[in-house]
């Protein structure tokens, strides 16, 4: 069940594990469990056949005391031809009962095909990543996003069409739109999910295509609509990207979200465990540990997509506040239904 849950919840997270650049983290804890997994199977095949050539010896023995035993009573008249056939028989019969349970050997064949097959993934299997070989190093923040005559095709229909814009720090930058107006494909391309668009991005003068994606994750976070929350302690989810966060600076974050006063009440505290995907915790608090390991992760860009359409107003009104903090400093493009109830002023690309 662990296994699945796991295989179940990375899949289910993918887009946020290429976000915070975890794959290979992740793989490298899928490969424990894979091992794990081998090494419980080969275990249980030695005990099995131990077993059963144990069971074999013991048959034998029996079957070898029988006739000893039954020759010797049909010598000395005690015992007749007939009778020790007819024992035997019955005997014959119980021990292929007890022997049916023990017939395991095709099914060990089949284990060991399967646990050969996922040794030599887990030991020969390597991880690859393509990235652009640039010499990239971010020396300053970055201060603006130019999108420059940006195309972007599904079968042939356009998603996105010639689109010319620019994003900058200081100001929420707003993208409003439809549903299936392509927020959503915008904000894919925009951290790389999506690269496969005619048009160039640049971060200030530097097109991101040349930049490596393990570089490029530092500089830019995406937080999306579905809270999505790792079965773990809320600690090690508000460390996902960043496992040498102090727990000063978790809490002060968390008490910027009001979400520290919550995780004080609970029995462990930050150490609580968060059980199936965060459903344990109520959806406003699951958004906000969401907008919380994004800060922590302290990027030059954020991009938050319909993050407080769900919300009731007092969650939305939280969150809305503590992303237009945000926006004072850093490059913040949001996506939103609503008008966004902010006090500065903001940009408006609608697609």
């Amino acid at each position: 069940d662990d296994y699945i849950s796991f295989i179940t919840e990375s899949l289910n997270n993918f887009k946020l594990l290429k976000i915070f650049n975890k794959e290979t983290d992740r793989g490298n804890h899928f490969t424990s469990k894979i091992r794990n997994i081998y090494d419980i199977g080969i275990t249980k095949i030695l005990i099995e056949t131990k077993s059963e050539i144990l069971l074999q010896i013991v048959l034998f023995i029996n079957n070898m005391v029988v006739l000893i035993l039954g020759i010797y009573m049909i010598f000395m008249g005690t015992f007749t031809l007939g009778s020790l056939i007819s024992f035997n028989s019955y005997s014959e019969k119980f021990k292929q009962s007890a022997l049916s349970l023990t017939k395991i050997n095709s099914s060990i064949q089949n284990m060991l095909v399967s646990l050969e097959r996922i040794h030599n993934i887990t030991t020969n299997g390597k991880y690859h990543f393509k990235v652009v070989e640039e010499n990239y190093i971010k020396t300053e923040n970055i201060h603006t996003v130019l999108i420059n005559n940006l195309n972007y095709y599904v079968d042939s229909k356009h998603i996105l069409k010639n689109l010319n814009f620019e994003f900058r720090s200081g100001s929420i930058n707003l993208v409003s739109g439809e549903s299936g107006s392509g927020k959503t494909t915008l904000f894919n391309i925009l951290t790389k999910l999506i690269t496969s668009y005619s048009g160039q991005i640049f971060f200030d003068t530097v097109n991101i295509q040349n930049i490596p994606n393990k570089e490029y994750r530092k500089i830019i976070c995406y937080v999306t609509q579905e809270s999505l929350i790792f079965s773990e302690t809320i600690s090690n989810n508000l460390k996902l990207y960043n496992k040498n966060i102090t727990q000063e600076e978790i809490i002060d974050i968390c008490k910027k979200l009001n979400l520290h006063e919550f995780i004080s009440k609970l029995e462990n505290g930050y150490d609580t465990y968060i059980y199936k995907g965060g459903e344990t915790i109520s959806g406003g608090q699951a958004q906000r540990l969401c907008i919380a390991r994004a800060a922590l992760t302290n990027p030059d860009i954020f991009i938050f997509d319909e993050i407080i359409s769900s919300l009731d107003a007092y969650n939305a009104k939280l969150i809305t506040n503590f992303v237009e903090e945000l926006s004072k400093e850093k490059i913040v493009v949001i996506s939103s239904h609503q008008k966004l109830n902010v006090k500065s002023s903001y940009s408006i690309l609608k697609l």
